[in-house]
């Protein structure tokens, strides 16, 4: 139903979780692996996301290919991990499994539709060139290349919105033999070429035992006339844990080519319509990227704020092409004079870093990161301790109002500090004033049979800072 939904409406795209029966064992297959088993989920059309924790790898929990006919699946992993204010006693609700990670994609891909739709004229995309641009964009973690547990990597949609702002993609029919070729030019300095071919594969006959319909076969021609082939799975019991070879793929509907580290210059991007039997032609999609090699920081961003006393703060980055090693990771509270050492010993596979900053505060912060002869410092961000603040003892509490207490704090040199005072309308928590040169606020007009929720956070040199618990009244 779902493949046959995305041809009749190819501008729709699904993204369902796998599932998390990780845990369990599918004999013959390894622990994990084959657990992908809903109707839903082994659909080919759709997006199908395993989960990641912080580490980004695939947690156990997280369900795996192949499913019954050998492809992969999932195709993508995210992370898979609430953490929302919604929780019971005015803190934060936790969960976490696929479920969480499926939204987390569909959120990504809400973000690239948007952004397509602006730079087109709010026309919107194909669902092939959109599931061609996310899976082409993903970094590869797990074994190099897809594999059954994390499918083309975890989202990077940095890469996959550099993809489509570059146009760094193309949309053509094909029929039965025919053979289509497009020339790319790869500048110097790419770490690693990487060519995705994507369609919507018309529905199979549900008693089939292979369920690709029209089978496409991609190829990329590099400078010397060298062939480069998609990386293909085993999908046997024996083999799914296996890294990938290059070969042709006659199972899967979507293929990728990556080649490290290529020579700048001409590329031929070739695409076969091997199989096009059961309609006429074949739409697909080809979205490559070129990776450059790089280091550096994806967060924090310029301007950003790091709560002090907090849950981690995640610091983020990119690394391609500059060898392994050991990552050092530091910070300064003075634009980049001094700095104080976090951690030295983060494994070269390493790509994000939860920071507790503990009791500091700076306007000016920024963190640098260092790996061997490569060196990377951040833009400067702010780093805003969170306020005690409380609800006022009964007495000095007024029917139909709520005045809160706060601890300010001592502004430092160079630093202006002002308070913002937050009310819950809704679903969201807005600011009702914006004080300054006291340590209480009474808010007004409220109504006496209702519950509020508030919160003071503190304001450094116009960064708003944040809160972990809010405190409550009811005014009568």
């Amino acid at each position: 139903l779902l493949d046959l939904q995305a041809v009749d409406y190819p501008q729709l795209l699904h993204a369902f979780a796998s599932g998390n029966d990780g845990d369990n064992t599918c004999a013959p297959f390894p622990k994990a692996y084959h657990t992908v088993l809903g109707g839903y989920q082994s659909a080919k059309n759709i997006i199908t996301v395993g989960r990641t924790d912080y580490t980004q790898v695939s947690s156990t929990s997280s369900s795996s290919g192949p499913v019954r006919d050998g492809r992969l699946k999932p195709e993508i992993t995210g992370i898979g991990i609430i953490n929302s204010l919604n929780g019971t006693g005015n803190g934060y609700f936790v969960d976490f499994g696929t479920s969480m990670s499926s939204p987390n994609i569909a959120g990504g891909l809400a973000l690239l539709y948007e952004r397509y739709r602006q730079l087109n004229g709010g026309a919107n995309p194909q669902g092939s060139l959109m599931k061609a641009i996310l899976l082409n964009g993903a970094r590869d973690v797990g074994t190099a290349g897809p594999d059954f547990r994390h499918g083309y990597g975890t989202m990077m949609l940095e890469r996959s919105l550099c993809i489509l702002e570059n146009k760094q993609y193309s949309e053509r029919i094909i029929t039965q033999a025919q053979v289509q070729d497009s020339v790319i030019t790869v500048p110097a300095n790419t770490r690693q070429l990487k060519v995705m071919l994507y369609w919507h594969d018309p529905a199979a006959n549900v008693l089939a035992t292979n369920t690709l319909v029209h089978d496409l076969d991609l190829e990329v021609i590099g400078p010397g006339n060298q062939f480069f082939l998609p990386s293909v799975l085993d999908a046997s019991s024996a083999g799914v844990t296996n890294g990938s070879t290059p070969g042709a793929d006659h199972t899967n509907n979507q293929e990728q080519v990556i080649i490290n580290n290529p020579p700048a210059g001409n590329y031929t991007i070739r695409v076969k319509g091997t199989e096009i039997l059961t309609q006429p032609q074949q739409p697909y999609a080809i979205a490559f990227d070129f990776v450059p090699v790089e280091l550096r920081f994806t967060n924090p961003v310029k301007g950003s704020m790091v709560q002090a006393e907090n849950f981690g703060f995640p610091v983020a980055w990119e690394d391609e092409g500059n060898g392994t090693g050991l990552y050092k990771l530091e910070y300064s509270l003075d634009n980049g004079s001094n700095w104080t050492e976090i951690v030295n010993d983060l494994k070269d596979t390493t790509r994000l870093y939860f920071w507790e900053p503990g009791p500091v505060r700076s306007p000016t912060a920024k963190l640098r990161l260092t790996k061997g002869a490569a060196s990377i410092t951040s833009e400067t961000f702010a780093v805003i301790p969170n306020l005690t603040f409380s609800a006022a003892v009964a007495n000095d509490q007024c029917y139909g109002y709520f005045r809160i207490n706060f601890t300010p704090l001592t502004p430092a040199g160079g630093e202006t500090i002002d308070y913002l005072v937050k009310l819950k309308k809704g679903v969201a928590m807005e600011t009702v004033a914006e004080v300054s040169g006291q340590n209480f606020y009474i808010i007004g007009n409220l109504h006496p049979d209702s519950t509020y929720y508030a919160a003071v956070v503190a304001r450094i040199n116009g960064v708003e800072g944040g809160y972990n618990t809010a405190i409550t009244r009811r005014p009568n």
